[in-house]
């Protein structure tokens, strides 16, 4: 059998409703659209602790956080795992690369990846001037060093004033082509092009945005400004509505009450931080046709965890109420990911699906034993238990040419 190239697309804070797909009439999503329109979509799929250590350490390891040991967001730890991802596709003869950010410690560690080209964001420990070098920014992140052989030395990832949970938003102060959505994109054609055409390939595209900071290049900014009439009125629950703390109190708050024109520009920003992302996808959608291995790979979306965005006056994440997105699944290409008779809003009752799991079984004719959960192929879906009842995905979608999985 021939090896399927692979490629996971990763992003990081989008709400399971921040899509065109699962029915939000604002935003503009039409590639990822596009996707869950030739895919399955499960609407009933929980990611288990909504923050972005755990369930990364869930996606990258294929355990569970009784297993993985990550129940809660801690940097400095040390990632030591006899299994992950990258080294289950390394040692299966696969070219394996990493794109954009990884969140492990320490910051260069590859967990078994061929090459890692970072950025992991603006992280608080990272940026410690006391630290260990090689875990400064300064020395670990290759996109800030890229940004500053662009725009010179003093460039730095705060120049816009903007904290990495903050409520606060503004345009993007740099060219549209600088923006870190956009050289994630870049360095993952620039992989196509200068790949071992040898040897399948695992490529994780990992995208730090919609995570804050909220700051979408002017075009998006702008696209959503002006339609903020038209934004859904945000939830406030019973419980929440007594509320009187206020979020401006903090400009990253985790709770309280802002002004109406806050949440408009804080959504505005939110959503034109998605519709970049997507318009990108497109873009490396359009390389993988140009280089005619767009009916070849795997493709697989997916976000660590949502965002508040205001709900309940709550804003950032590791609330259980964020928990919840779809999981959508499309096969063709790929004919072992499905069995017939799947219903793709059983997921909630029928089992936790794990990303790791199906992406090496798809390649793999044996059962992998190294990662927990069931492995949506066909003939996997009818073993699942209501024991095994807790999805570490929050959206999936497997297009005959790419998957789309949200985690």
């Amino acid at each position: 059998m021939k090896k399927p190239n692979i490629v996971l697309m990763v992003v990081d804070q989008m709400r399971f409703d921040a899509l065109g797909a699962n029915g939000n009439p604002v935003i503009s999503t039409p590639n990822l659209d596009m996707m869950a329109q030739q895919g399955y979509n499960f609407k009933q799929a929980y990611t288990a602790v909504p923050t972005c250590i755990p369930s990364r350490a869930a996606l990258l390891t294929g355990l569970s956080q009784t297993n993985h040991g990550r129940v809660g967001y801690q940097d400095g730890v040390p990632w030591q795992y006899e299994t992950t991802l990258g080294k289950e596709f390394t040692k299966r003869g696969y070219q394996t690369q990493v794109v954009g950010k990884m969140h492990v410690y320490p910051e260069r560690n590859r967990l078994g990846f061929d090459a890692v080209e970072l950025h992991d964001g603006y992280l608080h420990a990272s940026r410690n001037q006391r630290g260990i070098y090689q875990s400064q920014f300064v020395a670990s992140d290759d996109y800030l060093r890229w940004l500053k052989e662009q725009k010179g030395y003093t460039a730095d990832l705060i120049d816009d004033g903007l904290d990495c949970n903050s409520w606060v938003a503004r345009p993007w102060m740099y060219e549209e082509y600088l923006h870190l959505t956009n050289w994630v994109t870049t360095k993952s054609i620039e992989f196509l092009e200068r790949r071992d055409p040898t040897a399948p390939f695992f490529l994780k595209m990992s995208y730090v945005r919609p995570h804050s900071p909220l700051n979408p290049p002017p075009y998006y900014f702008k696209m959503y400004e002006d339609l903020s009439a038209e934004f859904d009125e945000i939830a406030i629950g019973t419980w929440a509505k007594d509320l009187r703390q206020a979020a401006s109190d903090s400009t990253i708050a985790l709770k309280g009450r802002l002004k109406k024109r806050e949440l408009d520009r804080m959504r505005a920003a939110y959503y034109g931080l998605i519709t970049q992302i997507d318009h990108q996808i497109g873009r490396f959608l359009m390389a993988l046709t140009e280089h005619r291995l767009d009916y070849e790979p795997i493709v697989v979306f997916l976000s660590d965890h949502g965002d508040q965005l205001g709900d309940h006056h709550l804003f950032r994440k590791a609330y259980p109420l964020l928990a919840q997105s779809g999981l959508r699944v499309r096969y063709g290409a790929q004919p072992r990911l499905l069995g017939p008779g799947l219903n793709p809003n059983d997921l909630n009752e029928e089992g936790r699906l794990a990303a790791e799991k199906t992406l090496i079984e798809a390649v793999d004719e044996a059962e992998y034993l190294g990662a927990k959960g069931i492995a949506f192929l066909a003939g996997k879906w009818e073993e699942a238990t209501k024991e095994e009842a807790y999805a570490q995905l929050l959206k999936t979608t497997i297009n005959r040419a790419w998957a789309l999985l949200e985690d």
